[in-house]
């Protein structure tokens, strides 16, 4: 590990301090860092307010970052995985939902990255496993915020009792026995 790998950086979006080798660091740029949470949730956000073009390049920009991340250390075939991308987009796959797939294959399945040779074609295979997983979560957790209940809890406050005046007494008085 070299110095400039430990080197402190500041996260673009909140502006904390990481170190670029930490964990669930992604380099935006040449000289711009972010936790992968904040990178996350500031597109997340995006995402909702934008057009469908403007939402096509996110999501693959978003596809390519997780793909260079996932692969790193190895080589991937960049204009075979383009290729592969465009024939899932022809049979009606979403960027998103490449993108998932691949979470879902590498994250939840763990399957080796390494066996795949840098490409991405066994989405085809797992797509549709990979969406009703999704679904399932989806699902579960709409019903469990539905029977979820919150329930309020009164505070009383009490008033504040009147403070009683307290006599200040010279300690060094009742030693030289003055009271």
């Amino acid at each position: 590990m070299t110095t400039s790998e430990n080197q402190l950086v500041h996260c673009v979006y909140c502006g904390k301090g990481i170190k670029k080798s930490g964990e669930g660091i992604i380099q935006i740029s040449d000289s711009r860092w972010c936790h992968k949470k904040c990178y996350d949730e500031f597109h997340a956000h995006r995402i909702r307010n934008l057009s469908e073009e403007e939402k096509r390049e996110t999501d693959m920009n978003t596809l390519r970052q997780y793909i260079h991340e996932a692969f790193k250390g190895m080589n991937p075939n960049w204009p075979i995985i383009g290729r592969e991308i465009k024939q899932f987009q022809q049979i009606g796959f979403s960027l998103s939902g490449i993108h998932k797939t691949l979470i879902y294959l590498f994250e939840v399945k763990q399957i080796d990255r390494f066996r795949l040779g840098g490409h991405i074609n066994v989405v085809a295979r797992y797509y549709q496993e990979a969406k009703n997983y999704y679904q399932k979560i989806y699902v579960n957790n709409k019903n469990a915020l539905d029977n979820y209940k919150q329930e309020s809890e009164q505070i009383k406050i009490l008033e504040p009792q009147p403070i009683r005046n307290i006599k200040i007494l010279d300690i060094d008085s009742f030693e030289k026995g003055d009271n």
